[in-house]
């Protein structure tokens, strides 16, 4: 990967937060389906929703940028998606199973997190406040999405 300035720099991150977004919204519906506990499956159920509201958000960003609305397939978010596809929920108590599914939604919610503070300085340096505030209102989210898992960990634990 060659990039020559701070904005391509942006502009494959920000492709890459695309596919990653789009890689949950697929996912969303499968992790609330195979949850167990209600409070867990609410969790996926609100990520959703919010989810299905990215599109607009996404082409914000990449007019604030300039760029067509296209995307770089995130590979880290497919690997970390591609553990749902390894639980067997016929083979395993709901339990662990719920416990699975709070581990991936977090290494979810980490790694878009990471992503997000990165590109919210990236904009920070090029003086795009709009841009910046828009990300940081999404690194918001995420970190709201974080919280309510670790807040359904005890409930699945200790089932």
């Amino acid at each position: 990967m060659e990039l020559h300035d701070i904005r391509e720099m942006a502009s494959h991150e920000l492709r890459r937060m695309y596919s990653a977004h789009r890689q949950i919204e697929d996912k969303l519906p499968k992790m609330k389906q195979m949850a167990s506990l209600p409070f867990l499956a609410e969790c996926f159920e609100d990520e959703d929703l919010k989810a299905k509201n990215h599109g607009e958000h996404f082409q914000e960003l990449f007019n604030q940028l300039g760029i067509d609305l296209e995307e770089n397939e995130d590979a880290t978010m497919r690997s970390i998606l591609a553990e749902l596809d390894d639980l067997e929920p016929d083979k395993s108590s709901p339990a662990v199973i719920d416990a699975k599914l709070v581990d991936i939604g977090r290494k979810m919610n980490l790694y878009l997190e990471a992503s997000y503070g990165t590109l919210s300085d990236v904009a920070e340096q090029m003086r795009l406040r709009h841009f910046g505030e828009l990300l940081h209102n999404r690194l918001h989210e995420v970190d709201q999405a974080a919280e309510k898992l670790l807040n359904a960990v005890p409930d699945v634990v200790y089932v």
